[in-house]
């Protein structure tokens, strides 16, 4: 049996990354893939990251806590309400936030400013945390009080859509 050296390998490898997105893409029929074939023949709605769906676009505004439920409520993917993801999932995205803004931009969405976004995790009644989406992995989070304004970009948990 012939094996193959490291040299093929890579041209594999090489092949299949050209061909692939670095994350899996939800497409508005419902069809989540890699493939970046799908990209002209689908309408791209948002990009898969640790379970969750996160649409191409934030809010139009920063909101406030209140507006920012109601902006989840409110957008909906194959029928599925989005909500506000949680702070150690923001955390998580953050440490990939720039290969998440390269394929969002790709994709014809917007990047995710370098501000601070809502989480759903309340911090206790003063309000609800934040976490700062810059890439950078320092303490990146604070709590925001119910009147102040800030960034949304909501999920949807891919639990809820096969339960």
């Amino acid at each position: 049996m012939k094996k193959f050296n490291d040299t093929w390998k890579r041209r594999v490898y090489d092949w299949l990354r050209r061909k692939s997105f670095c994350f899996p893409v939800a497409y508005t029929d419902g069809t989540i893939s890699r493939n970046k074939d799908f990209k002209s023949q689908k309408k791209p709605w948002g990009i898969v990251f640790k379970g969750c769906i996160i649409p191409l676009f934030d809010s139009p505004t920063k909101l406030t806590i209140e507006e920012a439920q109601s902006y989840c409520e409110s957008l909906r993917f194959i029928g599925f309400e989005c909500s506000l993801p949680e702070r150690e999932w923001l955390i998580q995205l953050n440490k990939q936030v720039h290969r998440f803004n390269r394929l969002c931009k790709a994709l014809g969405g917007h990047r995710l400013h370098s501000d601070y976004y809502f989480s759903g995790t309340a911090y206790g009644d003063k309000g609800y945390d934040v976490v700062m989406m810059d890439g950078k992995e320092v303490k990146n989070y604070k709590y925001a009080t119910p009147e102040d304004r800030v960034w949304v970009r909501p999920i949807i948990k891919m639990s809820e859509l096969y339960d």
